[in-house]
């Protein structure tokens, strides 16, 4: 089982803008995960910013930054099976990063408003190893596995 500890691996979560306006149907937002640590991390990416799914799984809050009012984002709650899949698993190497974009939906976003995004959530499983080593045991028992929050930069939405 995976320890409430807190996490002792440096992982930083940066969001940045989109080049465009937010006038199209969705906002791209790259999302870049750093490991500051010397050893490579495998992590499972449940409602995390590397998550497919992220956008609508309430891993971003949207505040509008006249009234600091969070603007409310359609959400879906997902059952997950257990043990997780080792296609859910995301490995990011020593000292370096992984990117995503994900596209936030714009609907309730009016143009011509300010709006900060920012991501926040919990790493469900961290292990300190490469992804080849994260057996079908430890996958399954979350065996050596630490949990830990997640609070990204906010950007601004214009």
């Amino acid at each position: 089982m995976a320890t409430s500890a807190s996490l002792t691996t440096p992982l930083a979560v940066a969001l940045s803008p989109p080049v465009q306006a937010f006038s199209q149907r969705a906002i791209p937002i790259n999302v870049s995960i750093h490991n500051g640590a010397a050893v490579p991390v495998t992590i499972i990416n449940w409602n995390t910013p590397l998550d497919p799914r992220a956008a609508v799984l309430g891993v971003f809050e949207v505040r509008d930054t006249t009234t600091n009012d969070a603007v409310p984002l359609d959400t879906i709650k997902i059952s997950r099976p257990l043990p997780p899949s080792s296609d859910e698993l995301v490995e990011i190497p020593a000292g370096q990063s992984v990117e995503t974009v994900v596209n936030l939906p714009s609907g309730r976003l009016v143009s011509g408003k300010e709006y900060t995004v920012q991501a926040k959530g919990i790493w469900h499983a961290v292990w300190q190893m490469a992804r080849n080593e994260v057996s079908e045991a430890k996958l399954e028992h979350f065996e050596d596995a630490r949990r830990g929050e997640f609070v990204s930069n906010q950007i601004r939405l214009a």
